[in-house]
């Protein structure tokens, strides 16, 4: 089973974007395909909280993630650059 995870800023979690891109498209999506893609939500920690940060490489590795609204600049570089590495594909919303 491929896991498939949207990233979002944590500050954006009660947010109108947040909700209709990732929550219900995550349970649209669930209900549609759940036989072969496992999806989910993550908040991404914070900016400046690099040490959370690098948890994410192995925690995501081989899934295909798909970062709302420019999340993915809330990541250090590195661990953005790691994260490249280690995951199925990455999408930017």
């Amino acid at each position: 089973m491929i896991d498939v995870v949207f990233l979002y800023r944590a500050g954006h979690v009660n947010s109108g974007a947040k909700i209709m891109r990732c929550d219900q498209l995550c349970a649209m999506a669930q209900e549609r395909l759940g036989g072969q893609y496992r999806f989910s939500t993550l908040a991404l920690p914070r900016p400046g909280h690099v040490g959370r940060q690098r948890k994410l490489p192995e925690a995501l590795r081989g899934a295909v993630v798909i970062f709302l609204k420019r999340a993915d600049r809330a990541l250090d570089p590195e661990v953005l650059a790691e994260l490249r590495q280690t995951v199925r594909a990455m999408c930017l919303d």
